[in-house]
């Protein structure tokens, strides 16, 4: 199977949110090593396009979580509690948007510096 086959079925997958049998069972059959990684590769690049990751070391409100989730009406939000100072940090696929203390004090001393 060539790669833009794959792609192909990491979309087709990628459809819903659970794997159907039958699709599990004919990538794990009959795709090589190669293939497979090709496969999972497209699979989660789907997956960060369409899913928001929000760390915090704290809990986040509910109000906090309904205005985040509101403005990312589009994608999965999913709330994670990470070590990462005070703040929030939003991964948006490979970007991230840093709202943490530490972040801010470093912003604030550049800019201080300029």
């Amino acid at each position: 199977m060539v790669n833009p086959n794959i792609k192909k079925l990491a979309k087709l997958t990628a459809h819903g949110v659970n794997v159907d049998p039958d699709v599990a069972s004919f990538v794990l059959g009959k795709l090589g090593r190669r293939e497979l990684l090709a496969y999972l590769r497209h699979l989660k690049a789907i997956n960060n396009r369409r899913t928001v990751r929000v760390l915090s070391q704290e809990p986040i409100s509910e109000v906090q979580k309904r205005n985040i989730i509101k403005r990312f009406s589009d994608k999965e939000v999913l709330f994670v509690q990470e070590k990462i100072g005070d703040g929030i940090k939003i991964q948006i696929n490979d970007t991230i948007i840093d709202y943490s203390m530490h972040s801010y004090i470093d912003t604030t001393i550049n800019r201080l510096k300029e």
